[in-house]
């Protein structure tokens, strides 16, 4: 994870560079945009984390979220021993 926010970190700064020509305007730009682009990832998840649609066992303004149960059990649910595969001529 760290090494592919180097490698993004150092992309910007180098298209940047490109286009500015200027180091200095590079590098403050490519941590400017980093900085930002942390803090509306942070503020994007903390919303949605407020948020109880779909969780299981949540609170939805006071009302609990029903837990999910399966529907029916499946065959390979039960506890018995299974064939192994068929041997054709053998």
């Amino acid at each position: 994870m760290l090494s592919y926010r180097v490698a993004v970190i150092a992309l910007l700064a180098a298209v940047t560079f490109y286009f500015t020509g200027n180091a200095g305007e590079a590098t403050a730009i490519s941590i400017v945009f980093n900085v930002a682009g942390s803090v509306v990832y942070y503020g994007y998840e903390r919303m949605w984390d407020s948020i109880a649609w779909g969780k299981v066992g949540g609170d939805l303004n006071g009302i609990t979220v029903a837990t999910a149960k399966p529907i029916a059990k499946l065959p390979e649910d039960e506890d018995e021993t299974r064939p192994g595969p068929a041997v054709i001529g053998g």
